[in-house]
């Protein structure tokens, strides 16, 4: 390992630092509740990039994204562990491509920033058979191969403004994804999208968290149209040690539209029990003057019949791919997320998803 000399670029106004090429480390700092932001650019040929933050002090997130500078709900890669535990992204980043880092502090800390670039694995694949909105697709995959479909996204009309995600002011429309849906699985197997790129587990599983571990239930992934930017979606489905059959179908849905005013507002020692339908969500939101003066914010989910998801997003509803934490769990299990030391103006939006249709018990507690 080498001691990366720090250069400082000017790039949209703000100073960033470019991390060295190879394998290479990155001693900073952030403050609390700031950013302090690097990029790292691919090397010659293929590669992927392991990017790692470790020798914490205190709490902070690792945010990277290979389309912008991350945000705290815009990123395609962010680890969300608790205290002091070291957090990797692990992307694909060919040559010449620029990958985005964005280190949050949770809490003031030194850090330092590892980057390491790996040969990417070669995938022998047949040609992807394109996919039609709508058509459903039967299909087979080999234990531990992958089977991938195309979707030419340049075919899609232009956006107008209903179907683009909102500011933070107002809430209002969610957006327009686009969604495959794997069903009638005789096996497990697990389903995967890349936008750009074909998917694998290293680097398209975060897009789909519907994917669980055994069983043959169906599974469904979706992607914000407004991300897909004209570049092809590839859709992988991937045998987990077992053969498996299927079908295939992918849909451009329109997601809930809700207002910030529809979202009932809850306190400390909030508890309730509700039903979701499987593919809905319900939503509920924190006061903010419990924020403004929390440390700790612990939010509890527990499914009574089926299998339920807990997502907490900071700003916004969380929704698709857009989520701060996501508790994913299989069954009927009891799912968690806590919000540490909140900035005084954030918003926080508990989404409770119906991966079945199930009753549940949530509750809220403050420290």
């Amino acid at each position: 390992m080498e001691l990366c000399l720090n250069k400082y670029w000017l790039y949209k106004s703000v100073f960033l630092i470019f991390v060295c090429l190879g394998q290479h480390l990155l001693a900073d700092s952030v403050a609390k509740n700031q950013w302090s932001r690097s990029r790292v650019i691919g090397v010659a040929g293929s590669k992927q990039v392991t990017i790692t933050i470790n020798g914490l002090g205190a709490d902070a997130d690792l945010y990277v994204s290979k389309v912008q500078q991350p945000s705290l709900t815009e990123y395609d890669c962010r680890p969300a562990l608790a205290s002091v535990n070291d957090e990797t992204c692990l992307i694909a980043l060919a040559s010449g491509e620029i990958a985005e880092i964005g280190v949050y502090g949770v809490e003031a800390t030194d850090f330092v920033i590892e980057t390491s670039f790996i040969e990417s694995k070669q995938v022998s694949i047949d040609q992807p058979q394109q996919l039609i909105l709508g058509r459903v697709i039967p299909g087979s995959v080999e234990s531990n191969q992958y089977r991938y479909y195309m979707f030419d996204s340049s075919s899609l009309p232009a956006l107008t403004d209903e179907y683009l995600l909102p500011s933070a002011v107002n809430h209002e429309g969610f957006g327009v994804e686009f969604v495959a849906h794997l069903m009638n699985l005789d096996a497990d197997a697990d389903l995967l999208i890349g936008i750009g790129e074909l998917p694998t587990k290293s680097n398209g599983e975060d897009r789909c968290p519907s994917n669980k571990p055994g069983g043959t239930d169906s599974e469904q992934c979706g992607v914000l149209l407004k991300d897909l930017k004209g570049l092809p979606v590839f859709v992988g489905i991937t045998g987990d040690n077992t053969s498996a059959t299927y079908d295939l179908q992918v849909l451009i849905q329109k997601t809930i539209n809700v207002s910030a005013t529809d979202i009932p507002i809850v306190n400390n020692g909030f508890s309730t029990t509700g039903i979701v339908i499987k593919g809905q969500w319900k939503y509920y939101q924190l006061n903010p003057d419990l924020v403004a003066s929390a440390s700790s914010i612990t939010i509890t989910m527990k499914p009574k019949n089926d299998d339920l998801d807990l997502y907490v997003r900071s700003q916004a509803p969380p929704i698709g791919l857009h989520w701060d934490c996501f508790a994913n769990l299989s069954g009927v299990q009891e799912e968690v997320c806590t919000i540490n030391n909140p900035s005084q103006n954030q918003r926080f939006y508990l989404g409770v998803f119906g991966f079945t249709t199930s009753n549940f018990t949530l509750s809220v507690n403050v420290m």
